[in-house]
């Protein structure tokens, strides 16, 4: 090890980023499992906020796979499909955390005594769903076949385009509409959870003198409590879309893009410790070892 620190020199942190993104990923991915096993298993943790939050950790759980198997065997043989999926992981994600961020603004701008009921709670959930889950792989086709299928008899360059990807490297060239789209898509969704964030955190201070004169109920704990959970989340996930769209007009920052993988891969690690409850955990190892 010492030897091949002297060889690579200052290159040592960039040639230990894959190893400690594979390992944080590996890691992200049994905690989320765990908080999903939990949750399956939880039958009072089954509001909307909760159902959003697994899903996030769905969409998580499938980028951290891809960045996992992201070998020279599968780039070679299923280079392009790879890179599709990874798009489509990165949206989903983005759309669900949008999606939280939007529960949570609502439910404090709600009246606090009104409390929705189930079926309101699963055709919400099932609307999200749809939405989550299928205006990501609707934006991916648009932007891989359908734009290029129509621009092929016009004298439009769309950096989209199948010819655009470069095989060797398994990416598309890095081109002026590539990151003119992953900045907007991204600042877009950045600046709504701006919004939704500094929204909540207005009404939440409004009413905090309200809430020392009288007494605070159940619905103000756990929302209080959540919208802790969303800030801490917030922050972590801000971070990592500011990075990326940095990254994508910056090329050539090893520290920065190091920053950004390694962040990225935490992600599932953070949002584990901070959803899950340790007592819940630990009492579901306990018996899961005893079960073996």
């Amino acid at each position: 090890m010492v030897q091949q620190y002297q060889k690579h020199g200052n290159r040592w942190p960039t040639l230990m980023t894959p190893v400690v993104v594979n390992l944080g990923s590996a890691l992200s991915i049994l905690l989320l499992c765990l908080h999903l096993m939990l949750f399956l298993r939880s039958n009072k943790n089954r509001n909307l906020h909760h159902k959003n939050m697994a899903s996030l950790c769905v969409a998580l759980i499938f980028s951290y796979i891809i960045i996992i198997v992201d070998t020279t065997w599968v780039k070679s043989k299923f280079c392009y499909l790879y890179v599709l999926a990874t798009f489509y992981s990165n949206m989903a994600s983005a759309f669900w955390m949008l999606t939280i961020a939007f529960t949570i603004w609502k439910k404090v701008h709600s009246t606090m005594t009104k409390i929705a009921n189930q079926n309101q709670m699963c055709s919400t959930f099932f609307l999200h769903s749809l939405r989550n889950w299928i205006l990501p792989a609707v934006i991916n086709a648009i932007l891989f076949f359908f734009l290029p299928f129509f621009s092929e008899d016009s004298d439009i360059d769309n950096d989209f385009a199948f010819e655009k990807f470069n095989q060797t490297e398994c990416r598309f060239q890095q081109s002026d509409d590539m990151v003119k789209f992953v900045i907007v898509f991204y600042g877009l969704i950045f600046v709504v959870n701006v919004y939704f964030f500094s929204s909540s955190v207005r009404y939440i201070i409004s009413t905090k003198m309200a809430v020392k004169k009288n007494k605070c109920d159940e619905n103000e704990d756990d929302l209080a409590e959540q919208f802790q959970l969303y800030r801490k989340l917030s922050l972590v996930m801000g971070l990592t879309w500011m990075l990326e769209m940095i990254m994508s007009v910056r090329e050539g920052y090893d520290v920065l893009d190091s920053t950004f993988k390694i962040l990225n891969s935490l992600e599932g690690c953070f949002i584990a410790v901070a959803f899950t409850s340790s007592k819940e955990a630990i009492h579901f190892l306990k018996s899961f070892v005893v079960v073996k």
